[in-house]
């Protein structure tokens, strides 16, 4: 059963964990503040924003993006996951 990751809720939620704000991230990625906000909301993100945030935060925004996906769960052990997160 594949679920929806709202992916801009955990990069919101990791800014206001570490004191940051979307106007902070706006800076960081070279982005309009308004334009990154109308992203974050959005059901998808553009893959390259992502990364740039996932490096930003150095936070690994993308394993559960792909759990949800593949119908996988940590717990599994599935060889699928390990050898992405050996690759990431």
């Amino acid at each position: 059963m594949n679920k929806e990751i709202d992916i801009g809720l955990s990069i919101r939620r990791t800014l206001q964990n570490n004191g940051q704000s979307i106007s902070w991230l706006a800076r960081q990625v070279n982005c309009d503040r308004c334009n990154l906000r109308k992203q974050l909301f959005k059901a998808q993100l553009d893959v390259n924003l992502l990364l740039r945030i996932s490096i930003i935060l150095k936070t690994d925004f993308l394993p559960n993006i792909l759990l949800s996906f593949t119908n996988l769960s940590p717990e599994n052990n599935n060889n699928e996951v390990i050898l992405y997160l050996v690759l990431w």
